[in-house]
């Protein structure tokens, strides 16, 4: 009965919510930056013995490193959709003249610019405008098959019922709860392919058996970034969306996937640390 009620759920009226095609989701993303803190912490205890005067150089900025990090841990974003196509990206911060010009704010000019991550279902694409240090690409692909696997959960998420999937990869184990009564397969951080919009997701890492933290210089890899990530619908939306909001993003050089862009990006770092972290010109960056 249990199992009925929820195929029931998964499929139910979808003429009923046909007109749910178009609006707009302002999502929550929560990050714990704790980890990444305490290592940067590490580090400067590690310096004040190894350099002291570097590091009481660096001291006084050790806090408001601190607060730039931890704005990493609430970010607001927005997913627009239309029929087919979705659009998702970082919602632009509003700060005042007065806030601008705090230091913790102005550390904000160096924070990352988040991927804009564009899906057509009907034309099997799937784009992703990415920044580097300042370079722009743009990862041109086709639509992935995820193996999503239904799990028999449901719940309510701002007023719509939600069924639980899970799927796998090499970085997370990812969590998504989708109501088909949005009835476009899309979601938050490029994520696609089940039967209704996915409203919360959670990306769990994956952490390889014997991982243990290594001391000292070496090559970053992708898992050293990966943190555990929260992603909830804050505000829905069912409106009319303007084309120009899902149109699909066309600035950075074109890379053909996400593993030519990672492979790309690991060759940048390498030849970057062995300049001894020097740009062009010998200047740090």
């Amino acid at each position: 009965m249990k199992k009925l009620s929820l195929i029931v759920l998964s499929f139910i009226c979808v003429t009923s919510f046909s007109q749910n095609k178009e609006g707009q989701i302002t999502y929550i993303e929560s990050l714990d930056m704790t980890e990444k803190i305490e290592e940067m912490n590490e580090g400067m205890d590690s310096l004040k013995k190894s350099n002291p005067e570097r590091a009481a150089m660096m001291g006084g900025r050790t806090k408001y490193i601190e607060e730039f990090m931890k704005s990493f841990e609430r970010t607001e974003t927005v997913l627009y959709f239309k029929n087919n196509e979705t659009i998702y990206k970082e919602k632009s911060a509003e700060l005042t003249e007065s806030e601008v010009n705090q230091e913790a704010n102005y550390m904000m000019a160096f924070k990352p610019k988040a991927d804009i991550i564009y899906y057509n279902k009907k034309e099997n694409k799937n784009y992703i405008q990415k920044d580097f240090m300042g370079s722009e690409f743009l990862v041109k692909q086709p639509l992935i098959d995820y193996k999503w696997k239904i799990v028999m959960e449901q719940k309510m998420i701002k007023g719509y019922p939600c069924m639980k999937a899970q799927k796998e990869d090499s970085l997370y184990v990812v969590e998504a709860w989708f109501s088909s009564q949005i009835p476009v397969s899309s979601g938050p951080k490029g994520l696609y392919g089940l039967p209704g919009m996915i409203l919360e997701a959670k990306f769990i890492k994956i952490k390889k058996e014997g991982e243990v933290k290594k001391k000292g210089r070496k090559m970053m890899m992708m898992q050293d970034f990966a943190m555990d990530v929260i992603i909830t619908a804050d505000v829905i939306e069912i409106k009319e969306v303007n084309d120009r909001m899902v149109k699909a993003p066309s600035k950075g050089t074109e890379v053909k996937s996400e593993q030519a862009y990672n492979k790309l990006i690991k060759e940048r770092v390498k030849k970057w640390q062995k300049g001894g972290g020097r740009g062009r010109g010998g200047k740090g960056r």
